[in-house]
Formats: C-alpha cells, structure tokens, sequence
C-alpha cells in the first residue's frame, strides 16, 4: 500500500515544477503597407509600379496567446490572430511562435518579445493571398486586475519593414495567483 501511494504521487518528498501559463485574449490594430502583387522571388528587389501594389491596409484583428513561464524570466509559447482589412472581402490571419523575457514589478509585468511566423492577407479579387514569413519585435505590459487576471498593451514592428506595425490590448488569465511563489 505504501508502495502504491508512492508510485501514485511521484517520488516521496520529490516537488513538481508546475510552471506559471498564461492565456490572452486581446484586440489588434496592424498597420500594412502597400504590398507587390506578384510575389516573386528573387536575390534583388525593386519597387514595382504604382498599379502593381496592392494598397495599403489596416487590419482589425482578434488574437489569443498561450504562453508558459521557463527558467530565468523567460517563457515560450504561440498565438494566433484574424480579423478583417479596411475593404469589403478582405481579411488577415496569422500564426506565431513567441519567445520573450519577462520582469514582474509590484502590480505590473513588463515584458519584450519576439514573434516569428506566417501571416496571410487576403485582399480578394484575382490576385488572392499574400502570405510572408515575419518575425516581429514587441514590448508589453500588463497590470494585475486580481489574483489571477490582468490587463495590458502591446505594440511592435515588422523586422525588414518598420512601417508595418501592431498596437493592441489584451486580457491575461493567468494559472498562478499574483504575487505566488514557483512551485
């Protein structure tokens, strides 16, 4: 029997590291410039002309975010976002992975992160999707509403391409309470 509690528990005596996670829910506003129509490929880029850019755009956009705290203030995770461009039909989706360092004051977390992903804008009409690889630098802070909520803002921008850029806010549910020790 005491065989049988020790297996069912782990280790006798042996604490588990359960890392703090953290779900957001939040809405975004990107900016995106005016982007080439053909998406070709090649060693060398050239600005096409005037009739063969897609226009410029601002998105609206629903994101949700899972991430879980590792060792030394870091934490990982992924978040996913879609929503719509400024013109009828159109819409943006995107997928990221997210790695960030984290430093918690009282009342407040502040954070930077970087996230690296696929994002899509569907323009409609004949020339479809334009879908690019982007890896996006970002600061953040979010304020403890209660023991396990908090609220926040981020903003970031593209890498390669600094007039393309994200604002947002965010709801954090949070696995730990405010202020709890790591167990």
């Amino acid at each position: 029997m005491v065989l049988g509690c020790a297996l069912a528990q782990g280790c006798v005596g042996r604490r588990v590291y359960d890392p703090p996670a953290r779900l957001t829910v939040g809405a975004n506003t990107r900016f995106h410039p005016a982007t080439p129509v053909d998406d070709t490929r090649s060693f060398r880029t050239v600005t096409p002309p005037a009739k063969d850019m897609l226009a410029a755009q601002e998105a609206k956009l629903v994101a949700i975010g899972f991430t879980m705290a590792s060792g030394y203030g870091t934490y990982a995770g992924g978040e996913v976002e879609s929503g719509v461009l400024g013109d009828p039909g159109t819409s943006a989706a995107a997928v990221y992975g997210i790695f960030g360092i984290r430093r918690a004051l009282p009342g407040v977390n502040f954070a930077v992160e970087l996230a690296a992903g696929q994002r899509w804008l569907r323009y409609g009409g004949p020339d479809g999707e334009v879908g690019s690889l982007v890896a996006e630098p970002r600061v953040r802070a979010d304020f403890w509403l209660g023991e396990r909520f908090s609220l926040g803002a981020a903003g970031g921008v593209t890498l390669g391409d600094q007039t393309a850029w994200m604002a947002g806010f965010f709801l954090g549910i949070h696995s730990h309470d405010f202020g709890s020790q790591r167990r």
